[in-house]
């Protein structure tokens, strides 16, 4: 009996590792296990400088949401619950071109006074439309993938978010 017990309870771990919070389709990785199976992955992109981007998307997420502020939809369409000040604290955005073509920025940043364990990283596909997330909770020691990435999109996030 005490195997069974383990074995369903191993499986419901399994089953429940992608689970709706809210209405939102996530996926919940552990820290410990993100930090122990890491391998350094071949981003399949590169970085890129564009002074036309950095005009229409600006330095930083608050100049963003000025200058765009339809991002914010796209965004709670991916986690429902997002508040602008959950990347109140926002480090520059970054302007990345995947090798299938896609186009993308990435925000980040952390909540204000809070920003040990509270880490938002946004990738917003704007060749698409689309907006996918990386939410830190250092209470749970976890972190969240939001928006159904694939497997491209999942790697770049979560190597932005090991840096």
């Amino acid at each position: 009996m005490k195997i069974f017990c383990v074995v369903f309870c191993v499986l419901l771990a399994i089953i429940s590792a992608t689970q709706s919070q809210g209405g939102d389709q996530v996926e919940i990785i552990l820290i410990s296990n993100l930090i122990s199976g890491f391998k350094k992955v071949n981003i399949d992109g590169n970085y890129v400088f564009s002074q036309k981007l950095l005009e229409i998307f600006g330095e930083y997420f608050f100049n963003t949401l000025n200058n765009r502020p339809e991002i914010l939809e796209v965004i709670k369409k991916a986690k429902k619950n997002f508040k602008e000040r959950n990347v109140g604290v926002a480090f520059p955005n970054k302007f990345f071109r995947m090798n299938d073509g896609r186009n993308l920025v990435i925000f980040s940043g952390c909540t204000p006074h809070n920003c040990m364990g509270t880490e938002n990283i946004i990738v917003y596909d704007y060749s698409d439309g689309k907006a996918f997330l990386l939410v830190e909770n250092q209470k749970q020691n976890a972190i969240g993938i939001y928006g159904n990435p694939d497997q491209k999109i999942k790697d770049l996030l979560i190597s932005h978010y090991m840096k």
